[in-house]
């Protein structure tokens, strides 16, 4: 006779087909004395009743989220789970979850275990523009969670309180990444693969991952493994305002003489500047690696010998070339918004050098190009053994020690973060910035001739000390 057992409240077509099989096999049990089987069906809801029993069980505030099977959470990293959990949020890099906050408190606040032990975290980023571009932001305590896959993971649980069971720290909240455990999970096996093509990509790329798990005849040893590969390729476009915008109120265009101005803002309004613009180009690639093995031994219902190791590395890379006009608000045009409250120039016009510019001996204004590389390689490597006893119902023995090491820094062959190239010289004659579109428009006039020549720049013969305008 077979049994349908359901994870919660029967649907009317799980009590149809348990009325199905009860009629069919009521007779042949009737005849025979084999003993009952079970089968268990799970899914979805069987995923929402174990986090669901995991809370209810827990001592303090606790959420968890429990894949519905086996190689089954549907997100490409962890961050991208965790953020199904009320009270975390993320934030992204490159479209990607990577950083989580736990109740306001951001992921330098925040604790992540493996298996209920502390994790390693390292963090750097690199920096493009001005004289620390090879320095990073190596001193936060900050998990990225980018690095890890998701396929590899059977819970996550976030607990928002303390407790003595789990380490402190977290002032946020504690994460804790919990792995496949082979005594529990049985025999299983899973393989994904996945092909993806990002807009402005080469081609498509891979993700490939695999999860089983083994038990031997007696249940008393059990060994679990996990691999994942990921190739990604994405390029970006970006342009906007950089820097600080620059507020004055009230309003006052005597300080632009050489400016028309439209749609000028009223003496009550506020009105704000741009320190500069910028169009950037970018092509990445990142590159993710994952491993991880189990294997448990319980030879008896007292004794469980838990080992586990965790391997992790994510490579990335970035060629990137970047414009980032300066203003230095000799205007010769603005056009504002019009917003009656606070009021923002949509087009601007700057002209440095010849006739109308603040100075006619200033060689011209500062061109920021720039065009850089970077590499960056992160590491995570886990290793642990637990051992739990249990002397009775209300006394259990464990002992657990582990090691673990988090490393970020460049991975190009110089050692470096990031390699560029920068032009700043004093050779912008004019230029002229759009705001009215989607993504703003620059147009720059670059002096580069002979000293005394001159130029047409929007109609005007414009006289540059150092050269023609282009």
């Amino acid at each position: 006779m077979y049994q349908i057992k359901l994870t919660g409240q029967k649907t009317k077509l799980a009590a149809a087909v348990s009325a199905a099989l009860s009629i069919t096999a009521g007779p042949a049990s009737a005849q025979s004395n084999q003993a009952m089987d079970e089968v268990v069906v799970k899914g979805v809801r069987g995923s929402l009743q174990a986090a669901l029993d995991q809370k209810r069980n827990s001592t303090g505030v606790m959420d968890a989220i429990s894949a519905e099977d086996i190689g089954k959470f549907p997100d490409t990293n962890l961050a991208e789970s965790l953020q199904r959990i009320t009270g975390v949020s993320i934030n992204r890099v490159n479209g990607e979850g990577s950083e989580v906050t736990i109740r306001g408190f951001s992921g330098d606040f925040n604790l992540v275990t493996l298996n209920g032990r502390m994790m390693p975290a390292a963090d750097a980023q690199p920096a493009f523009f001005g004289i620390n571009a090879n320095t990073t932001g190596g001193d936060t305590r900050s998990f990225d969670f980018s690095n890890l896959a998701s396929e590899g993971v059977s819970g996550l649980q976030v607990y928002k309180t303390g407790r003595a069971s789990v380490p402190s720290g977290g002032i946020g909240g504690t994460v804790n990444i919990q792995t496949l455990q082979p005594l529990t999970a049985g025999n299983q096996f899973t393989v994904g693969a996945k092909a993806m093509q990002d807009d402005g990509a080469s081609g498509v790329t891979p993700e490939l991952s695999g999860l089983g798990s083994w038990v031997n005849d007696s249940g008393t040893f059990g060994v679990s493994a996990f691999a994942s590969y990921q190739d990604r390729e994405f390029s970006n476009r970006t342009a906007g305002i950089a820097g600080s915008v620059n507020w004055t109120l009230p309003f006052d265009a005597s300080a632009f003489p050489l400016a028309t101005v439209v749609n000028e803002p009223g003496a009550d309004d506020l009105a704000g500047f741009p320190s500069s613009a910028y169009v950037a180009f970018s092509e990445n690639q990142r590159e993710r690696t994952n491993a991880a093995v189990n294997l448990q031994f319980a030879p008896n219902d007292q004794l469980t010998v838990t080992v586990d190791g965790l391997f992790a590395q994510n490579d990335q890379s970035q060629v990137s070339v970047s414009d980032l006009p300066f203003f230095i608000r000799n205007f010769d045009f603005l056009q504002f918004d019009g917003n009656p409250i606070v009021s923002l120039p949509e087009f601007i016009g700057d002209r440095f050098v010849g006739d109308g510019g603040a100075d006619p001996n200033q060689g011209g204004g500062e061109l920021p190009f720039r065009n850089s590389l970077f590499e960056l390689r992160d590491e995570l490597t886990s290793f642990g053994l637990n051992i739990e006893y249990k002397i009775n119902d209300s006394l259990t023995f464990a002992f657990d020690a582990a090691t673990g090491e988090a490393t970020s820094g460049g991975n190009h062959p110089s050692g470096a973060i990031t390699e560029g190239i920068s032009i700043g010289g004093q050779a912008v004659a004019a230029q002229f910035v759009d705001y009215r579109t989607a993504i703003p428009g620059a147009i720059q006039a670059i002096a580069d001739g002979a000293p005394g020549t001159s130029a047409t720049v929007n109609g005007e013969v414009v006289n540059f000390p150092g050269g023609n305008a282009n």
